[in-house]
Formats: C-alpha cells, sequence, structure tokens
C-alpha cells in the first residue's frame, strides 16, 4: 500500500515539476504553423490540427516524466519494470477516456425510466467493444519481446541508487540541458559497466555437485 502511494505521489511530482518545461522545449521544436488567412473554413482545419498537436505532445510528455521518475522506484518495490509503458499509455488514452465517458453517461441515464430504454443499449454496446479493445491493446502491448524485465541482478539496485543521486543533483543544476545529457550517459555508462561486470562474473563460476552415498558422499 506505501509503495503504491509512494509511486502515486512521485508521479504527480514528475507532472507538476517536468511536464511544463518539457512540453515547451517540444513546442519550439515542432513549430506549429498559424494561418493568417481570411478563409474560416481553412483557420478552423488549422487550429484543430495544432490543438491536436499539442494534445499528443502533452500526453507524451506526461508519460515520459511519470515513466523517469517512477522507473527506479518500480524496480525498488516491484523488482520489475515495463520498458513500453509510455506508448502504451499513449495508444490506450482514447479508448480509455472514451470507456469513462460512456460509462459516466449510461450511469447519468440510468434512472431516465424513457431514456434508458433506448439509449442503454447502445451505451452498453459501446462500453463492452472500448472494453474489448482496450483489453486487447494491453495483450498487444504484453506480448511484445522485453516488454516487462524483471530485475534479478545485483547491480541493476546500485544503478538505482546511481539514478537517485544523478537525478537529485540535475534538479539543483542551473543549466538543464547539459544535466540531462550528462545525466543519460551516466545513467548508461553505469548500467553497462554493471552489466559487463556481471557477466564477466557469471561466466568464472564453477558449480560443485555433492551427493550423499551410502559410506559418505561423493563430489
Amino acid at each position: 500500500m506505501i509503495s503504491f502511494l509512494i509511486l502515486s505521489f512521485s508521479s504527480s511530482f514528475a507532472i507538476i515539476v517536468f511536464t511544463p518545461s518539457l512540453c515547451e522545449k517540444c513546442y519550439k521544436r515542432i513549430k506549429l504553423k498559424k494561418y493568417e488567412g481570411e478563409n474560416r473554413c481553412v483557420r478552423f482545419l488549422v487550429r484543430f490540427k495544432n490543438k491536436l498537436i499539442r494534445g499528443a505532445v502533452d500526453l507524451m510528455c506526461v508519460n515520459i516524466s511519470v515513466f523517469v521518475v517512477s522507473l527506479p522506484l518500480s524496480i525498488l518495490f516491484f523488482g520489475a519494470t515495463s520498458i513500453v509503458s509510455v506508448i502504451a499509455t499513449f495508444v490506450l488514452y482514447l479508448p480509455i477516456w472514451g470507456l469513462l465517458f460512456l460509462t459516466f453517461v449510461l450511469a447519468a441515464v440510468y434512472y431516465i425510466p424513457i431514456v434508458t430504454l433506448v439509449l442503454t443499449p447502445v451505451l452498453s454496446f459501446g462500453v463492452e467493444i472500448l472494453a474489448h479493445f482496450s483489453l486487447w491493446l494491453v495483450e498487444l502491448f504484453a506480448s511484445i519481446p522485453f516488454a516487462y524485465l524483471t530485475v534479478k541482478n545485483n547491480y541493476v539496485y546500485v544503478w538505482v541508487m546511481m539514478y537517485v543521486i544523478m537525478f537529485c543533483m540535475m534538479l539543483l543544476c542551473r543549466h538543464k540541458t547539459v544535466a540531462v545529457k550528462v545525466f543519460v550517459c551516466s545513467s548508461l555508462a553505469v548500467l553497462l559497466a554493471g552489466y559487463v561486470t556481471s557477466g564477466l562474473l557469471s561466466s568464472n563460476v564453477s558449480t560443485l555437485n555433492v551427493y550423499g552415498v551410502e559410506y559418505g558422499t561423493a563430489v
């Protein structure tokens, strides 16, 4: 229970602190075009396109921020993490949002006798379709190779400690862009060094089998 609360607070912290600055940098890179003409239809389409792009960018920035902050906590508490959670959350956003909306409407019209007779079958069918589609997407992402990684090596916990230390140092640094590059490179270097060291140590391990026999032991 405590682990889920910590993950919840860390996710909220990531959304509040990191998402706005990350969105601003993405907006500068994308450079959305504006229409200054008099055609109202074209102006509406351009504005609608820009809103869709900004919404997709906002959602992806939220997912990335939450993933970066909750990654070490997920490994520490559960000993595992998902490497496709950012993309999976992005793809599942619209089906889940539609499912919640239809469920809310279905609950709202339930106590209206005439309306519920007409809308309940339609809304129930929509809820069923979206629920099955969402479950199918979850199973699809879960079937991707290495989508869910279980941590069994001790060097990963060393990386988690280094991750937290470097993350805190990045927060205190003024030059965020340089700090992020150093943070990513250092994190990858620690993981690579741990992986190579673990592989070298495991390749030099000998196994000794001891068997019990009638008059003693055999090796």
